[in-house]
């Protein structure tokens, strides 16, 4: 995902959030909870390899508006 050293930020995540639920997102500082939202959020670009969708599309596709539309979304 995103490197910052030489460790990677986020690695082998999959989240699925079901529409009209609220979700929680806990673990230990530096496990990447910020980095993922960021990244849900289209504020950092992918570095490395995956796949960031929203709505069911490539997050950078034009289908999911701008950034703003997705920070409303989430």
């Amino acid at each position: 995902m995103s490197r910052i050293t030489d460790r990677d930020a986020l690695e082998n995540v999959s989240l699925s959030i079901q529409e009209g639920t609220m979700t929680g997102i806990i673990g230990p500082n530096g496990a990447g909870k910020s980095t993922l939202l960021k990244a849900c959020l289209d504020l950092i670009q992918k570095k490395d390899q995956g796949d960031i969708r929203f709505l069911n599309s490539p997050l950078n596709t034009s289908e999911n508006r701008s950034p703003m539309y997705r920070r409303e979304m989430i």
